[in-house]
């Protein structure tokens, strides 16, 4: 396997992924729930940081716009510099779940 094709795998590996956990925690839509939110802010920006995938098309997997799709992952930052505990306790299962599924991803952030 070349790298073109490792990178391509691993890229679609992790979209797989964000998508069966957008299933399993009813993350499409406009559930404004906490502890729905701040799951798709962290997702949001895991995919931004890791794939590099422009914020449209990042949205669509959330049914969601560019531009909220760009606040949510500009919220996720303000959340982890002001080490919001309720953010993190929400998020917590799905950085453990992410990372033991790609150890090397860039930027889980795990929050002990």
């Amino acid at each position: 396997m070349n790298y073109a094709e490792y990178k391509r795998d691993t890229y679609n590996e992790m979209l797989k992924t964000v998508i069966e956990i957008i299933d399993e925690e009813g993350l499409k839509g406009k559930n404004n729930k906490h502890c729905l939110t701040n799951k798709r802010h962290y997702l949001i920006w895991f995919l931004k940081e890791n794939t590099g995938e422009p914020y449209a098309d990042i949205g669509e997997l959330f049914e969601m716009s560019h531009s909220s799709t760009l606040q949510a992952s500009r919220k996720h930052n303000d959340f982890m510099e002001f080490t919001s505990e309720r953010y993190i306790n929400n998020i917590k299962v799905i950085q453990r779940y992410l990372l033991k599924k790609f150890p090397n991803a860039i930027n889980i952030e795990i929050n002990k």
